[in-house]
C-alpha cells in the first residue's frame, strides 16, 4: 500500500497520493483550492493488516480532507530477519573499552 489520502464525497472516495515527505497530497485542497496542497495528520492509528489510519487536515485552511493511510513501518538496526534471530536466538553483545581497575 502506498501512502494515500481518501477524500469522502457524496459520489464516492476519492484517492490520491502523497507526493513528498512534507505532506504534499496530489491536486488542490477540496476546501479552499490552494496548490500545493498540503496536509496535516494527527498520530497514526493501528487499522488492520499493518496499516495505519489518521485523520487529515489542510495546512492552509484547516478543512478536515479525509484519512490518510501508510503502511505499518517498524524501525529496525540490521533488517526485521536479521532482529529478529538475534532477539529469539541469541544474546545482546556489549562492546566497551576496557580500562586499567583501581
Amino acid at each position: 500500500m502506498a501512502d494515500r489520502l481518501e477524500i469522502c464525497r457524496s459520489s464516492g472516495i476519492e484517492g490520491r497520493y502523497l507526493l513528498s515527505a512534507d505532506g504534499t497530497v496530489e491536486g488542490a485542497c477540496p476546501g479552499c483550492g490552494i496548490e500545493p496542497f498540503r496536509i496535516v495528520t494527527h498520530a497514526p492509528e493501528p487499522f488492520g493488516h499493518g496499516a495505519l489510519r489518521a485523520g487529515a487536515r489542510c495546512r492552509a485552511c484547516n478543512d478536515a480532507v479525509g484519512w490518510f493511510f501508510t503502511n505499518e513501518r517498524t524501525p529496525t538496526l540490521f533488517g526485521a530477519e536479521e532482529d529478529a534471530a538475534v532477539l529469539l536466538h541469541g544474546r545482546a553483545r556489549v562492546y566497551g573499552m576496557e580500562g586499567p581497575r583501581g
